[in-house]
């Protein structure tokens, strides 16, 4: 009984063993197939795409194929009215020259008489040109002269208001400022006008006045900033008109100076002396003029 057991363990023990072996042929047999059969698919999608490539280029050699044919055709009709015009124009040869003959004689006369007409209208657009430009160099030497003259004076004053006698230090440093403003103006005109090529022309300074309504030495404050106001207003009318001048003679590199350095300039300093007069017609010429001069020494520096 045990031995028969023994050996139906056995039996079913290689039987599971043959099962197995079964179940991995099969295993093996399966994966086989399925690799098999994809690379099939792999191949055979290979051929497609390669019978793709196949047809484009094919397509392709018949368009260069079709272009050449259109580049033949269209070289061959270019040539052939190109033959058709060449015989047209031998045709019509002797009428033709003749009317070119009598053209180029009449355009020959045109050419002439607009030449002559361009060259008059040259010159006198230079003698114009020419006009101009001295009218504007006069101007700039008289507006550096100007400037000169108007710092001069006030340099004066400035001298007088320092004086033991007159005693007004806050006066005297705000016209030697001023003085000092007008001397550095009058220097960038020239040197504009240097960097132009314009000869600056220097005329003499005239002494400055020094009588007064109120002292026969030298002359008030409020005098002093009121004849100011009118030589910077008598500066500003010449820079203008040197303004216009420049327009005309086409210097736009002294329009642009003038527009913003020089009017500029002139128009703060014509406001300041202004305010300046207000305030000591305002305040009059006892106390409160000591105390504007005051003022002045405490905010003006040097």
């Amino acid at each position: 009984m045990a031995k028969d057991k023994a050996k139906k363990g056995k039996e079913d023990k290689k039987k599971h063993s043959k099962d197995k072996k079964h179940k991995d042929k099969d295993k093996k047999h399966k994966e086989k197939k399925h690799k098999d059969k994809e690379k099939k698919h792999k191949d055979k999608e290979k051929k497609h795409k390669d019978k793709d490539k196949k047809h484009r280029d094919k397509d392709k050699k018949h368009k260069d194929k079709d272009k050449k044919h259109e580049g033949k055709d269209k070289k061959k009709h270019h040539d052939k009215d190109k033959r058709h015009r060449d015989k047209e124009e031998k045709h019509r040869g002797g009428s033709k020259d003749r009317a070119s003959r009598e053209r180029h004689h009449d355009r020959s006369a045109s050419t002439r008489s607009a030449a002559s007409a361009k060259r008059r209208s040259d010159d006198d657009v230079k003698n114009k040109n020419t006009r101009d430009g001295r009218e504007l160099e006069a101007l700039l030497n008289r507006s550096f002269n100007g400037e000169f003259q108007t710092s001069y004076r006030l340099l004066s004053a400035s001298c007088h208001f320092s004086r033991s006698g007159v005693a007004l230090p806050g006066f005297a440093r705000y016209f030697r400022h001023k003085s000092e403003r007008h001397h550095r103006s009058a220097k960038r005109i020239i040197l504009h006008m240097l960097r132009a090529d314009r000869a600056p022309t220097f005329s003499s300074v005239p002494a400055p006045s020094t009588s007064s309504s109120r002292s026969s030495t030298g002359p008030t404050p409020l005098e002093a900033a009121r004849a100011a106001l009118e030589d910077v207003s008598s500066l500003r009318e010449s820079a203008e008109r040197a303004h216009e001048a420049a327009g005309r003679a086409g210097d736009l590199a002294c329009q642009r100076f003038l527009s913003r350095e020089l009017l500029p300039f002139y128009s703060a300093e014509e406001k300041g002396y202004a305010d300046m007069i207000s305030r000591l017609e305002r305040v009059g010429p006892r106390l409160g003029l000591h105390i504007v001069d005051h003022e002045l020494v405490q905010t003006m520096h040097g």
